[in-house]
């Protein structure tokens, strides 16, 4: 998967396959940042909808806590 947009409340995914998962399923998902250290994240997210190859995802908790995500947003 690539990631297409991110922001606090979620992000968007795009596959390389049709997906077997189905909106309101919950998924764990790890990625890097592409910033300077390559910041790994692993969030649980629930999948909110589907289109195509393209998914959108929203995180089940919030993003104050994380301060990684946070300062990668701001900058």
């Amino acid at each position: 998967m690539s990631v297409k947009d991110i922001s606090f409340s979620g992000i968007r995914i795009k596959l390389r396959m049709m997906p077997r998962f189905k909106v309101g399923d919950t998924l764990y998902i790890e990625f890097r940042l592409d910033d300077a250290n390559r910041s790994p994240i692993k969030k649980k997210v629930t999948v909110i909808n589907i289109e195509g190859l393209n998914a959108g995802l929203a995180y089940t908790s919030p993003q104050n806590h994380d301060s990684v995500l946070g300062f990668y947003l701001f900058n």
